[in-house]
């Protein structure tokens, strides 16, 4: 399926242009486990995204601080995602 950025006749738009260009926009992520309990405490968890056509771009800064903590050695981290990923037959 093909994802065109712009149609015959459409009308240019701050908007649309500001959706075409990809500006940079903040958004919290949240940090899990698939075991135990995380704590994030006085670290750093940043994040923001970038939407370009269909594409989401994401960038994302976990610093881990005196009082971070993670429960288990063996978990499974997770973070949080700003849009939800789209979803073809089944797969994400």
């Amino acid at each position: 399926m093909g994802y065109a950025l712009w149609q015959p006749g459409q009308r240019i738009t701050a908007a649309r242009l500001n959706a075409m260009s990809g500006l940079w926009q903040p958004y919290t992520p949240v940090w899990s486990a698939d075991a135990g309990t995380t704590t994030l405490g006085d670290g750093t968890l940043l994040g923001r995204y970038q939407i370009v056509g269909p594409t989401v771009n994401i960038a994302m800064r976990f610093q881990w601080g005196a009082t971070s903590a993670q429960s288990v050695t063996d978990a499974n981290w997770s973070f949080s995602l700003p849009v939800a990923p789209y979803t073809a037959d089944g797969n994400t």
